[in-house]
């Protein structure tokens, strides 16, 4: 395709997004990418401007003769007009239309029967290399043409051919899917704020729990339902949070938001007509407990991990006792970091930090779940529902790791002003959605304190414990008390 000439009509946020990662990936050439914007803002994005080496074409008809494939990124209500004065270019063209609303009778109407006609709908993380797109195509589209549509969006992301009845369903996940995983990111983040995380580690731990997250589904045969259900011991933390989850219908909350956006991506079409605060601290009790079983002169690192371990990408942290020197931090630091990423933090954390990236991974399978039920529900296959969700949510977690925009500006970036994102978000936030992952970090941490109170100091057990944890820690102390005795028999011998 090193020959080929791509023109752009319209650079807005997606259409500069697309510029940017097609450029990046080398699959066109930078010289032989064209542009024209109807709007003086687009045409000053600094994306293209500082990033993309591409020639400005001053009208619609000049960038569309010069070029062999055109995409119309325009918004949907200037589709009408912008394509009605190129029309006469289009039948030996490749026309790529990014507009929502618009499908393939609509386009076909505009441009005329005999034009080539592709409708793709992207999102952003394309911008990072890690777009989820779907395209579906007019019977002029031969597979020749569809092979330089697969280059052109695999070259940012990965890319599926459906039917034009899915396209609204299948936008309304992976076109919208971005803000809500920002959102998600978002009130995870927040939660471990208000507990008491500074931002930075507890971003940090989000994201390395998502990311995981998202690689245990890809490369596990187990659903989604059972990687969750594998993390969730009986009366145990995690399930503590997602009971709390549950409870505040987080489930039926994305569902439902997703319904809306598919409702208003249908409306959007019929508009296009053609022509015409963290309560209280932990003391030590979990290292002091260790030191009473182990010994005062032991070195103790006290180490909380998570699942996405299993596939290099674990979400790790600890704390450690006066006696772990630097060089011991060395160790623990390589050992873990062999398989995901480690962070050291104050013990007085630990509860917080286990609720996010402990418990996180089943609240990020709660979350892929729904969305993926959310597909299904409105008519997509299981299998592709996964994979757009999947890739929706890998993408949205790079960008926010890239990016050095707040995650909140990169969810309003998506929002146009009654658009079918907007819709979707406002969908959520009307169901409680981040309410329900703030409470739900909350109970889980509340949880871990409860759970954390019944590890006294061993000398402070009184009468009979039926925790099989506390017991376990009383026979340790016995079998070193014996080992110390017959030591000091031994010497006094």
């Amino acid at each position: 395709m090193e020959n080929i000439k791509l023109g752009f009509i319209g650079l807005g946020q997606m259409g500069s997004a697309l510029a940017n990662g097609i450029a990046k990936s080398s699959v066109i050439k930078k010289e032989n990418i064209y542009y024209y914007s109807p709007s003086k803002k687009d045409t000053t994005f600094n994306y293209v401007n500082s990033n993309v080496e591409v020639k400005m074409e001053m009208f619609y008809s000049l960038c569309a003769n010069h070029c062999d494939i055109i995409i119309c990124a325009v918004k949907p209500d200037l589709a009408n007009f912008v394509l009605s004065d190129i029309r006469t270019y289009l039948p030996s063209k490749l026309l790529i239309s990014i507009c929502g609303g618009l499908n393939i009778g609509k386009l076909e109407q505009i441009c005329g029967e005999d034009a080539k006609i592709a409708w793709v709908m992207p999102n952003t993380p394309c911008l990072v290399g890690e777009g989820s797109f779907i395209y579906c195509a007019n019977k002029n589209v031969g597979e020749v043409d569809k092979k330089y549509v697969n280059a052109i969006f695999n070259a940012c992301g990965i890319i599926h051919e459906i039917k034009e009845k899915d396209m609204d369903i299948a936008t309304a996940i992976s076109g919208c899917g971005p803000a809500y995983v920002y959102l998600f990111i978002e009130s995870l983040i927040d939660a471990g704020v208000k507990n008491g995380l500074t931002r930075d580690l507890s971003k940090k731990l989000v994201l390395q729990t998502i990311q995981g997250s998202v690689k245990m589904v890809k490369l596990s045969d187990q659903p989604v339902q059972q990687l969750k259900d594998n993390i969730c011991s009986p009366g145990g933390i995690t399930a503590m949070g997602l009971f709390t989850l549950e409870k505040n219908g987080f489930k039926y909350g994305i569902i439902d938001a997703v319904d809306a956006a598919v409702q208003k991506s249908k409306a959007m079409g019929k508009l296009c007509l053609p022509l015409g605060d963290l309560q209280g601290e932990r003391k030590n009790e979990t290292i002091n407990l260790y030191i009473q079983i182990c010994g005062e002169d032991a070195k103790i690192a006290w180490v909380m991990p998570n699942t996405p371990c299993l596939v290099g990408e674990g979400s790790f942290i600890y704390c450690a006792n006066k006696n772990v020197g630097e060089v011991d931090k060395k160790y623990v630091n390589a050992i873990f970091n062999a398989c995901g990423i480690i962070h050291e933090i104050k013990e007085k954390d630990m509860d917080i930090a286990t609720a996010i990236s402990g418990c996180g991974p089943a609240y990020v399978y709660l979350f892929i779940e729904s969305l993926i039920d959310a597909g299904v529900k409105n008519g997509l296959t299981r299998d592709l529902s996964k994979k757009l969700v999947l890739q929706t949510i890998q993408g949205s977690v790079k960008m926010v790791k890239l990016s050095d925009q707040p995650v909140q500006q990169l969810k309003d970036n998506i929002c146009s002003p009654g658009g079918i994102t907007a819709m979707g978000l406002f969908t959520l936030e009307k169901n409680g959605f981040k309410y329900g992952i703030i409470d739900a970090v909350d109970a889980a941490v509340q949880k871990s304190k409860a759970m954390g109170k019944l590890c006294l100091p061993l000398g402070d057990l009184q009468g009979e414990r039926k925790n099989e944890t506390i017991n376990l820690y009383i026979q340790a102390k016995n079998i070193r008390d014996m080992h110390k005795r017959r030591s000091d028999t031994s010497i006094g011998g």
